[in-house]
């Protein structure tokens, strides 16, 4: 098997992750002293470095102890550090390399494989060994680090382990390049060399075999074009050239062959039997999302655990279960409570002591609200249990008379009603002996509520004839005379108005509109209403036989209607009407 590392990859030197660590940076000397200086600069001069000096050599002798307790590690054999290394995680291992550069020459060279191979295998058996195609740490990398592989930018969830990359979403759009656009971009690279690259298919499966559906990374085909170069220079013959040449590519579909391991397809509905994509792809994406199912059922686990301590912790305290029920908090208390109680993370005394004030003020609160949704059942109880009374009275009263009718809503208004509900804040339940002490006062709220709803629907009436007259546009001059029982008095919802055409919006009479709400918990109020002029009026004037005609308008006729004589002769020295009624 040909190594990756010699013409792949460049053992992941192209990889800013993998760079050598920095230079250490050169020490400062200290100031030089002037030979023509006073006595007195000299000798400020000469305390300010003895002071120096000595500061240098404690902060050396500090730095000499930090470096003593690892440098053994660069003495000790082979075999011990392997065994050291077994018992440390890939990633470690990782970041071991890049902290010096004596341990990233050691741990980056291949003699290290073996060691990378047993921290592999005893930390995670079941996972896959390493592919041809990377090597230990670029595969480490690509699994267990989260930065992207162009720019380093943290948290970078997007990878592809079919083109072995992990790249955020600004340099994914530049990097991921399809087939077409690399034959553009590189003049050198021809379509046999550039199959043999790890690729992704996107787009139609009927073009498997088009360029344009195939995405490669710009970065490997850059590596392989640079060792393409070096394997193949300009200066050799042609002959030699193009066996050279074949004999690279020869080795490069070797390798593509190796990395795949092809296995077809799960996919019956497609009849496309020579489409394959690498089974260790495949293999590492099971377990990644077996690994990511194992953290999600260790983080809740231990959220059960942090929410059992603090539970009993509070208990401790001398807090009660009532206080830690939470099925009664309000969603702005319970939010704040589950960001302190669900965190995966084991309570610590650091941890309990910094949120145990804060619990004990959501504690507090939710106290609050419990009794205040505690009151709130107990009053719906005490208006169940008086629903039992209420509803045959109130009907009773409905038959007598329907102007006596009160929605369900303003009985719980009524000043006799509250009384007898909240005695004693909503504790004592209602009876018959109770309801009878308050049935002749409840009796006299509801005449006195049947009264006010007359006086402020002919109110209505009266302030729109009043404000018509003013505005000069109506033609009604004698709107006070329509009783507020005439069958021809009408009124309007104005959010029924709103809702429907004007032409089609409900109209309203007088007892039944008492029954019209928008919402059944909802008191009646009759600022909902407004008086229909036109309606009543036209209502009225047919039920004397009046109006009599047909009306249209037409444009021969300039917006001008004929009427009957009957009509026209009852609605003479009143032409507004016409004019309103055309325009309505």
């Amino acid at each position: 098997m040909v190594d990756p590392e010699d013409y792949l990859y460049d053992n992941g030197q192209d990889d800013p992750s993998f760079s050598k660590p920095p230079l250490k940076k050169r020490r400062h000397d200290s100031p030089s002293v002037a030979g023509n200086s006073s006595r007195a600069e000299k000798s400020s001069i000469k305390f300010a470095q003895s002071r120096n000096t000595s500061t240098t050599k404690k902060t050396r002798a500090q730095k000499n102890r930090k470096e003593g307790r690892l440098s053994k590690l660069l003495e000790m054999p082979m075999d011990i550090f392997c065994e050291i290394s077994s018992h440390l995680e890939p990633v470690d291992l990782l970041h071991l390399a890049r902290s010096t550069k004596s341990f990233h020459n050691m741990l980056m060279s291949r003699n290290s494989r073996s060691i990378w191979r047993i921290s592999r295998s005893a930390s995670f058996p079941d996972l896959p060994d390493c592919p041809p195609d990377l090597t230990e740490a670029q595969y480490t990398q690509l699994i267990f680090e989260r930065d992207c592989h162009n720019c380093l930018v943290s948290r970078t969830l997007k990878v592809d382990n079919f083109i072995r990359v992990r790249l955020c979403r600004n340099c994914w759009p530049r990097l991921i390049i399809s087939g077409t656009e690399a034959l553009k971009r590189f003049p050198d690279l021809s379509l046999e060399l550039l199959y043999c690259i790890p690729y992704r298919h996107e787009g139609s499966w009927r073009k498997i075999s088009s360029p344009n559906t195939r995405k490669f990374y710009v970065k490997t085909i850059e590596i392989l074009m640079r060792n393409f170069h070096k394997v193949v220079p300009d200066s050799l013959r042609e002959d030699q050239r193009e066996a050279v040449s074949e004999a690279f590519k020869q080795s490069q579909k070797d390798l593509l062959k190796e990395i795949e391991n092809a296995s077809h397809l799960p996919f019956v509905a497609f009849p496309f039997s020579h489409i394959k994509y690498p089974q260790h792809s495949i293999d590492l994406d099971q377990w990644l999302q077996s690994q990511s199912d194992k953290r999600s059922r260790q983080g809740c686990d231990a959220a059960m655990r942090r929410r059992k301590q603090i539970h009993k912790q509070l208990l401790g305290h001398g807090y009660i279960d009532d206080d830690l029920d939470i099925t009664l908090w309000s969603l702005e208390t319970l939010t704040k409570w589950e960001k302190f109680v669900t965190q995966p993370r084991d309570l610590t005394p650091r941890i309990w002591k910094t949120i145990l004030p804060k619990l004990e003020a959501l504690i507090a609160d939710g106290r609050l609200e419990r009794s205040h949704e505690e009151r709130i059942t107990r009053k719906i109880t005490r208006q169940e249990e008086l629903m039992v009374y209420i509803q045959p009275f109130v009907k009773n009263r409905q038959d007598l008379d329907k102007r006596l009718f009160i929605p369900l809503p303003n009985v719980w208004t009524l000043p006799a009603i509250v009384g007898l509900i909240r005695e004693d804040d909503y504790n004592i339940s209602i009876t018959e002996e109770r309801w009878l002490a308050f049935k002749d006062q409840a009796k006299h709220e509801m005449d006195e509520f049947a009264v006010t709803s007359q006086k402020q629907m002919l109110q209505l009436i009266m302030d729109s004839d009043s404000g018509m007259v003013t505005q000069g546009t109506t033609p009604f001059s004698k709107m006070h005379e329509y009783s507020l029982q005439s069958p021809w008095t009408y009124f309007i919802c104005r959010e029924c108005q709103l809702s429907y055409m004007i032409d089609r919006s409900p109209q309203w009479r007088y007892p039944e509109l008492l029954h019209h709400r928008h919402n059944d918990n909802d008191p009646w109020n009759s600022d909902m209403f407004r008086f229909n002029a036109i309606e009543s009026f036209i209502g009225n004037v047919e039920q004397k036989n009046i109006l009599m005609c047909s009306v249209w308008a037409s444009p021969q006729t300039n917006g001008m209607a004929e009427y009957s004589a009957p009509f026209q002769a009852n609605l003479a020295g009143t032409p507004s009407i016409i004019m309103y009624l055309l325009h309505t």
